[in-house]
């Protein structure tokens, strides 16, 4: 297709349509179910997976904001979970960061989730990926003539305000299962 000259747009489209084909329980179902045979790492259908996953990764068009948020959210929660190339996730963590400011407190908590229910938590990968915004924020404000300690802006405001409440999910569910532990334990 890109021999050809189709536009991101339309390559994009058919990256979408054809992973969450490839990875149906995977990139749409947040709940859990469907994924309980790929309990091994080294199983053989996992292991198609990630190697699908890194070639649908490796054929992303340059164009950082041709794809929607929710999607790429859902692809690096899929790469962390098959455990694929730590240059898969960065790619997935730096598109991601390009256009956070697009973000939902939905699209981060979908990192956070395993596909057996529970949470997981990856925070290193949400740190990386603000870290990155904050950066391309602060070439934005350089570039303008500002000074970024003085300049901020839509973008970073709005980031600001998901990520404070992002964090007020994951300390909720982490409040929840401290006392959860607690009630476990004292049964015991």
């Amino acid at each position: 297709m890109k021999s050809r000259g189709a536009k991101g747009l339309t390559i994009a489209s058919a990256i979408i349509t054809y992973a969450e084909r490839s990875f149906r329980d995977l990139v749409r179902d947040h709940s859990g179910s469907g994924t309980k045979s790929l309990d091994s790492d080294t199983s053989d259908v996992r292991i198609r997976q990630r190697k699908l996953l890194e070639s649908i990764i490796s054929l992303l068009p340059a164009e950082k904001s041709v794809f929607p948020i929710n999607f790429l959210c859902c692809l690096l929660r899929t790469a962390i979970f098959l455990r694929s190339s730590n240059s898969c996730e960065k790619e997935l963590e730096k598109r991601i960061s390009a256009i956070l400011e697009h973000v939902t407190v939905e699209d981060l908590l979908v990192i956070s989730f395993t596909f057996d229910g529970a949470r997981l938590f990856d925070l290193e990968s949400v740190r990386r990926i603000i870290s990155g915004f904050v950066e391309k924020e602060k070439n934005v404000a350089v570039f303008n003539g500002g000074n970024f300690r003085e300049v901020c802006s839509t973008a970073m405001l709005s980031v600001t305000k998901i990520v404070d409440a992002y964090l007020g999910e994951i300390a909720q569910y982490d409040e929840q299962h401290i006392k959860i532990q607690r009630n476990c334990e004292s049964r015991a």
